[in-house]
């Protein structure tokens, strides 16, 4: 056992909201995509933080596209996400 600190959901809110800001995109930094850190990342943010993901989820004032993104890592408040979601696009794409 150790006795480092916890980080918290900090680093993990860095990495979600430089997805939604675009700062890193599928072609700019690949590896988070392809090496599922921001997979990851939405899953701690899951334990961790759900209301602050949730509200990222549901800030219209960021593009869908991306919001998508970070959606599609969801687990445990995927069906409240989704319902979020939906509620600006029924039809959207989801997959």
């Amino acid at each position: 056992m150790t006795n480092a600190p916890d980080p918290g959901p900090g680093p993990d809110r860095g990495l979600v909201r430089e997805v939604l800001s675009a700062t890193i995109t599928p072609e700019s930094d690949p590896w988070v995509f392809e090496e599922d850190a921001l997979l990851f990342a939405v899953r701690r943010l899951e334990e961790d933080d759900p209301g602050w993901l949730l509200a990222q989820l549901a800030d219209r004032g960021i593009p869908f596209e991306r919001r998508r993104a970070v959606f599609a890592g969801t687990l445990q408040v995927r069906a409240e996400a989704e319902r979020l979601l939906r509620l600006e696009r029924p039809h959207g794409v989801w997959d």
